[in-house]
């Protein structure tokens, strides 16, 4: 019987491979940076944002010759008439609940509900549950003229619409979502539109007698503050319902 001859064992057994030697492209030991996000506007967007701005701006100064200029008797800044409007669509609401609303100081709102309390326009009322927060309202005069002038408002328009064919007035109530949605993005928080300038009340109420006292000793500083934010807001302001 013949034996056969050994065979080498090596190459029916080769020796393990590292598998970073098979893989072509190895994961890096840090993550690349994500590629930036472009800031720009897309194409056609300013034309569009401009055009939009311009209509908006024709219908409210249009629509204000027709029915008069909010508060006639009490020229108010564009603040003071975001403030009315915010308290008669949310009477009740809180001092610092209107400032996150507005996207303004409570310090800020403070001296507004100030001022126009003097007007004999916005009540102040403590809370039934805690009366270190005061909650706002308008006055009675205050109302049935917000309500006359919302009265006006909605006639006029609605007199033109009544001219429009079903087509436009589809269109128009398609439109209405996306002019709510481009509203909300353009809702100013405390930050962007007042930065530095204090922080919330956490206890929803800043009309209290040291939050007068504060305010006294401000006065000035806030006053020019709420009238250029008004400024601001009366040229941006649009479609007010105040």
């Amino acid at each position: 019987m013949i034996n056969p001859e050994p065979v080498d064992p090596a190459p029916m057994d080769p020796p393990p491979v590292d598998p970073a030697a098979i893989d072509p492209e190895p994961v890096d030991s840090e993550p690349a940076d994500p590629a930036p996000i472009d800031p720009e506007p897309g194409p056609g967007s300013d034309p569009l944002a401009e055009e939009l701005l311009a209509t908006l701006g024709l219908v409210r100064r249009h629509l204000r010759r027709l029915v008069g200029r909010p508060w006639p008797q009490s020229p108010m800044t564009g603040s003071q008439s975001e403030l009315i409007r915010l308290v008669r669509h949310n009477p009740g609401i809180s001092v610092a609940e209107a400032a996150a609303e507005l996207g303004l100081a409570a310090n800020t709102v403070s001296t507004l509900v100030r001022q126009l309390t003097e007007l004999d326009l916005l009540r102040r009322s403590p809370d039934e549950h805690d009366r270190r927060i005061a909650r706002l309202s308008l006055t009675a005069p205050a109302q049935r003229q917000a309500e006359a002038r919302r009265d006006r408002r909605i006639a006029r328009v609605s007199q033109v619409l009544d001219r429009l064919d079903r087509a436009d007035l589809d269109a128009l109530r398609a439109a209405l979502p996306t002019l709510n949605a481009i509203a909300e993005h353009l809702r100013p928080t405390q930050t962007q539109a007042a930065p530095g300038s204090g922080r919330n009340d956490r206890t929803g109420g800043v009309e209290s007698s040291n939050s007068d006292n504060s305010n006294a000793g401000n006065g000035s500083e806030e006053n020019d503050r709420a009238q250029n934010d008004g400024a601001e807001n009366d040229r941006a302001q649009n479609l007010e319902n105040a």
